[in-house]
């Protein structure tokens, strides 16, 4: 009994350290006009492995730079079906799924875990 403990400690301890979670986190930032903002995906999967969620959240620092932001967000015909939350210096798009796809990708939730921790480290993110 005490080794079958010990081994379901182990591979649980292997599972969380190595990242084979079922969410990830992928940060980047940028300087642009002086003003340094960050962006924040989250994205979570399924038991085989494929995308089920993705959130994705943009900080700006300032107010008025995101609320002239999300405005153009908003007009845009490409985000019209995302739900588009403007907060303070945030700008969170709920359902995200569309833009982590690519044009190559018929459906973002096709994508796998490597596959969308890959197309983000090539675009400078982050990811854990």
């Amino acid at each position: 009994m005490k080794r079958y403990i010990l081994g379901i400690i182990l591979f649980l301890s292997i599972l969380l350290l190595s990242g084979c979670g079922k969410e990830i986190v992928c940060t980047k930032s940028e300087t642009a006009d002086g003003k340094t903002s960050t962006v924040e995906v989250k994205a979570k999967f399924n038991g085989s492995d494929k995308l089920t969620s993705a959130s994705i959240t943009y900080d700006f620092g300032d107010q008025t730079s995101a609320e002239q932001i999300c405005n153009l967000f908003k007009e845009s015909d490409k985000y019209k079906d995302m739900k588009i939350d403007c907060s303070g210096s945030k700008i969170v798009f709920k359902d995200a799924i569309k833009l982590l796809s690519d044009e190559a990708s018929e459906s973002a939730k096709e994508r796998t875990r490597e596959e969308v921790i890959k197309s983000a480290e090539e675009d400078g993110y982050t990811c854990k």
